[in-house]
């Protein structure tokens, strides 16, 4: 492998290290309503707390991506959670 293959290899694998570390989970209850909380403290959320990964709730998780130039993906990932200063 000449030195730009190997600098081009290395390149893809940091950058599927970084996707595999901000990855949608699959939160629970909890953090659903934690984050649901820390949304509508922020103005993004006006639902029900209820924990659940709903329509509304994926919709303000997008306008608070959007709004805090995040990776806009509408899911509970880990960069938003942090960002909300939401612990998992």
């Amino acid at each position: 492998m000449s030195g730009n293959e190997r600098e081009r290899h290395e390149e893809m694998h940091a950058a599927d290290r970084a996707a595999e570390n901000n990855t949608a989970l699959t939160p629970s209850s909890a953090t659903v309503s934690a984050a649901q909380r820390s949304l509508r403290k922020r103005g993004f959320y006006k639902g029900t707390i209820d924990g659940q990964m709903g329509a509304e709730t994926a919709a303000a998780i997008r306008e608070y991506q959007r709004n805090s130039n995040l990776r806009l993906t509408g899911r509970i990932d880990r960069e938003t959670l942090e960002s909300l200063g939401v612990a998992k």
